[in-house]
C-alpha cells in the first residue's frame, strides 16, 4: 500500500471535493489500482492579531480551540474504470457546549438502587463529536487521458447538504449548537437524537449522523419487543445467545459474527447482546472494527461522564475460555481475544527477543467497549500463564472493559499499539505484559496476589533513541488496589512489585497512580536468578504516586522520579508518535 501527505493551504478548499478528486484521480490514472482511502484532517486556526491597529497577521496563526475535522473518502473501481463511486464521511470532534438553564433530569425510572434526585433544571455542559455519513457518490470518468477533468458542480451550484457542498460543515455545527441551545432537554439522549434528526433534513445528500456518545444509543438495553438494533449505525450485526432473540440476531457466537466480515475496508459495527459466551475470538481483518457490549437499560439516564471501571461489578456481556499454558503450547494459544494478522504474529515466543518478527500488519483500528474478556483456566490462583489478551501488530482501544486471569492477564505485542481507558485489569503475575506501546488510562489494576511485577515488558533499543520512550508500558492517573475477589487470608501488604524487565530494554512508567499498601517499598525487582540485575538501560518511572504504597522514598536508585516538567514529556501523542486517529476521543468517563 502506498500512502502520501498532501498539504493545502486554501481556506476555501472543500476538504470532502480534495478527498474525492484525489482518490479518482489515483484510481482513474493507475491501471494496477482499483481502490484509494483518503483521509484528511484540518484543525482550526485562526491569525494571530499584532500591531497597535491589531491587525490579522498575514502568516501567523494559533490554535483555535480542540475542534478537529476529519473526512475520509473511499474511491472505488473494482466494477470498472467507468464505474467509480466514492464513499464519504465526515467528522468534526470536540463541540463543547455548555447552559445555564433550560436543562432537566426527571421521569427516569427509579428502583432500590436509583438514588439520584429529579431537578427540573439544571446546569448541563457537554462534549459532542458529531459524524455523518453521505450516500454513495457516482464518479463520471475522466474524458481526457491527460488531465482529470470529472464533473464537479461548481460551489457556487452546488446542493445544499451533498458532498460538494462547502458550506455543509458550518451548518451542521451550527445545527448542533442551536438545538442544544434552544431545546428544553429532557436528557442527553434526546437532545442528540433532535441534533441527528434535523441534520438529516437540513442536508440532502448525508444519509446518517452519530453523535457522541455514539454508542450509547446502541447498547443500552430496549423493552421486550423492540429490536435491540434500534440506535445503532446502519448494518450493525447482532450477536445473542438468548434464544428468545432469534428474530433478530444475527448469531451467536460472537466468532461467527467476526468471520461474517469481509475485509472492504469499511467500518464493521457488532453489538452482543447481555450473557456469557464461552468460546475464543480471533480477529485478523484488518479493516476497522467495533465491538459493543449492551449496557443495562438505566444507562439511558446516567450522566454520560460516569466511569465504568468498578472491580466489583462486571458487565453485562462476558466472554471467556480457559486454557493454560501446559505442554509446551505458546502462551498465544491461551489467549479469550486476539487482533493479529495471522497466527505467526500472534506468537509471543520466549526468551529475550520472543517470536520472529512479522511482516504483516492487522487492525487498523480495532475498538471494544464495554465487555468483559476472561481467561477463567483458575479462578483462584495462578496455575500458569493464561491470557485474556493479546493485541499484536494492530491498533486496539478499549472503553469500559474488564480483563481478567492470575498470569499474564494483558498482552501488547510487537508492533501494537493499545490504548485502555475506565476499565478493570484483573492479576498476580505478569500481568501487564508486553513488546509494543501500551498506554493505560484511568484504569483500576486489582491485585489477586503477588508475584513477579505488575508490569513485565520487553523493549528494543530503538526505544532509547526518542525524546519519549516509546515501547513500554504507561500507566496514568490510574490505582493499583488489592482485588475485591483476592483470597481473603492472602496477606499482600508490601507484596507487590510495579514490575519487572522482562529484556533489559523495558519500560514502564506510572504517572499520577493511586497505589494501596500491596506495593513493595523498592518498586521494582530483577527478573530472575539468571538476570539479577536491572541494567541501566531500563526505563523505570513515576512522577506523583500517592497513597500508602506511593511512598518513593525507598524506591531503587536506578528509578527515575520524575519532575513535573519531565512528567509532561509522556503524552499519549507523545509515546504513539502521533494524534492516534484510532483513539475515541470523545468517550467521557
Amino acid at each position: 500500500m502506498q500512502e502520501y501527505i498532501f498539504l493545502f493551504g486554501d481556506p476555501d478548499t472543500v476538504a470532502e471535493r480534495f478527498a474525492v478528486h484525489l482518490g479518482t484521480h489515483i484510481v482513474s490514472k493507475c491501471a494496477h489500482i482499483h481502490k484509494a482511502f483518503v483521509d484528511i484532517e484540518r484543525l482550526r486556526w485562526s491569525r494571530i492579531v499584532v500591531g497597535k491597529a491589531r491587525r490579522p497577521h498575514r502568516h501567523s496563526f494559533f490554535r483555535d480551540g480542540d475542534e478537529k475535522r476529519t473526512v475520509k473518502v473511499k474511491v472505488d473501481g473494482t466494477a470498472g474504470k467507468d464505474k467509480i463511486q466514492a464513499r464519504a464521511r465526515a467528522e468534526v470532534n470536540y463541540l463543547m457546549g455548555l447552559k445555564s438553564s433550560g436543562s432537566s433530569f426527571t421521569s427516569f425510572i427509579r428502583d432500590e438502587y436509583r438514588l439520584l434526585k429529579e431537578v427540573d433544571d439544571r446546569i448541563f455542559s457537554t462534549s459532542v463529536d458529531l459524524n455523518y455519513r453521505f450516500a454513495p457518490i457516482r464518479i463520471s470518468p475522466p474524458q481526457d487521458e491527460n488531465k482529470l477533468d470529472i464533473v464537479i458542480p461548481a460551489l457556487d451550484q452546488a446542493e445544499a447538504g451533498s458532498v460538494w457542498d462547502a458550506t455543509i460543515l458550518d451548518r451542521a455545527r451550527t445545527i448542533t449548537f442551536e438545538v442544544f441551545a434552544e431545546d428544553e432537554s429532557a436528557s442527553v439522549q434526546a437532545i442528540l437524537y433532535k441534533m441527528s434528526q434535523r441534520i438529516i433534513a437540513e442536508n440532502a445528500s448525508v444519509q446518517s449522523v452519530t453523535l457522541s456518545p455514539q454508542f450509547l444509543l446502541c447498547q443500552v438495553q430496549k423493552p421486550a419487543g423492540q429490536s435491540p438494533l434500534e440506535g445503532c449505525p446502519a448494518g450493525t450485526i447482532y450477536v445473542s445467545a438468548d434464544s428468545s432473540e432469534s428474530l433478530y440476531a444475527n448469531f451467536t457466537k460472537v466468532q461467527d459474527a467476526v468471520d461474517s466480515l469481509t475485509d472492504d475496508g469499511e467500518l464493521a459495527v457488532i453489538l452482543i447482546g447481555e450473557g456469557q459466551y464461552f468460546e475464543t475470538v480471533n480477529v485478523t481483518r484488518s479493516s476497522p472494527l467495533t465491538i459493543l457490549g449492551q449496557l443495562p437499560a438505566s444507562y439511558a439516564i446516567v450522566p454520560i461522564s460516569t466511569p465504568f471501571a468498578n472491580a466489583s461489578q462486571p458487565n453485562l456481556v462476558q466472554i471467556f475460555n480457559t486454557v493454560f499454558v501446559e505442554n509446551g503450547i505458546d502462551d498465544a494459544a491461551t489467549a479469550v481475544l486476539t487482533v493479529a494478522p495471522n497466527g505467526a504474529a500472534a506468537l509471543i515466543g520466549a526468551g529475550t527477543t520472543g517470536a520472529p518478527t512479522q511482516g504483516a500488519f492487522g487492525n487498523v483500528d480495532f475498538k471494544m467497549y464495554n465487555v468483559d474478556i476472561q481467561n477463567r483456566a483458575s479462578l483462584t490462583f495462578a496455575i500458569s500463564q493464561a491470557l485474556a489478551t493479546d493485541i499484536s501488530y494492530a491498533n486496539a482501544s478499549f472503553y469500559g472493559c474488564g480483563f481478567s486471569s492470575f498470569q499474564d492477564t494483558w498482552y501488547t505485542g510487537k508492533n501494537a499499539s493499545t490504548y485502555v481507558v475506565d476499565s478493570v485489569i484483573f492479576g498476580q503475575t505478569d500481568y501487564l505484559f508486553g513488546f509494543g506501546t501500551a498506554w493505560f488510562q484511568n484504569v483500576i489494576l486489582a491485585a489477586r496476589g503477588c508475584g513477579g511485577g505488575t508490569a513485565a515488558w520487553k523493549g528494543t533499543n530503538s526505544s532509547l533513541t526518542e525524546r519519549v520512550l516509546r515501547y513500554g508500558a504507561y500507566i496514568a492517573d490510574s490505582q493499583i488496589i488489592r482485588s475485591p475477589d483476592a483470597n481473603a487470608t492472602l496477606n499482600i501488604t508490601d507484596g507487590c512489585y510495579l514490575g519487572r524487565p522482562w529484556n533489559d530494554w523495558a519500560v514502564t512508567v506510572y504517572l499520577n497512580t493511586f497505589m494501596e499498601d500491596i506495593i513493595q517499598p523498592v518498586g521494582w525487582e530483577a527478573f530472575d536468578s539468571a538476570r539479577p540485575t536491572i541494567m541501566n538501560t531500563t526505563f523505570y518511572a513515576e512522577y506523583n504516586s500517592t497513597g500508602p504504597g506511593g511512598d518513593t522514598s525507598s524506591r531503587l536508585s536506578i528509578e527515575h522520579l520524575l519532575t513535573a516538567e519531565q512528567a509532561q514529556e509522556f503524552t499519549v501523542d507523545g509515546v504513539f508518535l502521533e494524534h492516534p486517529s484510532w483513539i475515541d476521543y470523545g468517550y467521557l468517563y
